[in-house]
Formats: structure tokens, sequence, C-alpha cells
């Protein structure tokens, strides 16, 4: 606690910050006065609203990352006393499959964040997570959730249930739905009057 303003000594990094969920961990962090570090691959423009969670020189973003790149992992931790990683899908892409996403991505993180001394790491998996899950999506999170805890050190899996708020891609605002829930008002016939006879 002490406020935006403050500063609390902690660094945190925060991978997924570009993410629904992302900004209120962001907003959460950096009221506390903890400095964050925000990696992202997105456009300039899908983080801009990050950069007021903290004051001045308390939000470090790192333009170009690549998840994939180690290198690039390691330089988004260096000194950073807490790392979060919210990296997840509801889909795969052909360039990120689930295992990649949910599984490699995961135990990598964890793996570098140990290596590199850091107190403690939090992985944010999903509810419902299970080897014996009917989809594969929530088969790999319950992957992505073992090799986390297989790196050993300080790490912490968490499973999310499902989020929707203000800002979300699939919430939509009051007026949308009372107008997608107003159905149409019908149309009367227009009912003609007999002509007067003079």
């Amino acid at each position: 606690s002490g406020g935006r303003s403050s500063v609390s000594g902690v660094t945190a990094t925060i991978f997924g910050c570009s993410g629904f969920v992302g900004r209120y961990v962001a907003q959460s962090l950096g009221a506390m006065g903890t400095q964050l570090v925000l990696p992202y691959r997105c456009d300039d423009v899908d983080v801009q609203h990050l950069r007021v969670m903290g004051d001045l020189g308390m939000i470090v973003p790192v333009k170009d990352f690549n998840v994939m790149d180690e290198d690039s992992v390691k330089r988004a931790m260096e000194g950073s006393d807490i790392v979060v990683n919210l990296i997840g899908a509801d889909s795969e892409t052909w360039n990120y499959s689930f295992e990649d996403v949910h599984c490699k991505i995961p135990g990598m993180l964890a793996r570098v964040a140990k290596e590199m001394g850091t107190e403690r790491f939090v992985h944010f998996s999903a509810l419902g997570a299970s080897p014996d899950a009917p989809s594969r999506r929530l088969k790999t999170k319950a992957e992505g959730e073992a090799a986390v805890e297989g790196a050993e050190g300080e790490a912490t899996a968490e499973g999310a249930d499902a989020a929707a708020k203000e800002g979300d891609a699939v919430k939509k605002d009051d007026k949308s739905k009372e107008s997608a829930d107003k159905k149409p008002e019908e149309k009367k016939p227009s009912e003609k009057k007999p002509a007067e006879k003079k």
C-alpha cells in the first residue's frame, strides 16, 4: 500500500500484460508502488493505457519482445523480484499451438525465473485444468501447471475462471446489449379512411 506515487522497492515483470487480465494486475501492483516491467509484441496503441498505471519511471515497456527467445525473456526478467505469467490462448494459431502457449512457454519462464534468482513466479492457469479434461485447451493448461511446478523454486500456479468486464472484447456495452435484446417493432398496415360522401 502507499499509492501510485509511492515506491515499494519491488519490481515485477508481467508477461501477457496487453491482455484483459493484464491491465488489472498491472493496476493493482502499480497502485502499491511496484515498478512494472511490461514486455509486449503488439502495437504500441494496445498498451498505451498501461503507461498511467504508475508514476514517472515506474512503468518500463519492453517493445518487440519475443517470448520464444530465451535471451529476450532474460532481459525482461532482469532485476525483477516477481514474475507474473498471464500468457494464454482460447484458440490456436499457425505460430502458436496450445502446447506452445500453455506448456512450453510457462515451463521455460518458470525455469528462467529460477535461474535468475526471482523471488516469486506466479502462473495463471485455468479452472477445470486437468489431464482428463474434455478439451485440449484445459489438458494443456494442466500440463503447463505441472511444468511450472517441475521448475521448482518459488512458483505458484493459480486456476483462473473465465472473466468478462467492461473493456473486454466479448462484453458488449449496455447500449449495444439493449439494442440486441430489443425486438424490432412491427409496423401496422396503414388503414385508409373511407371517402366522405358529399
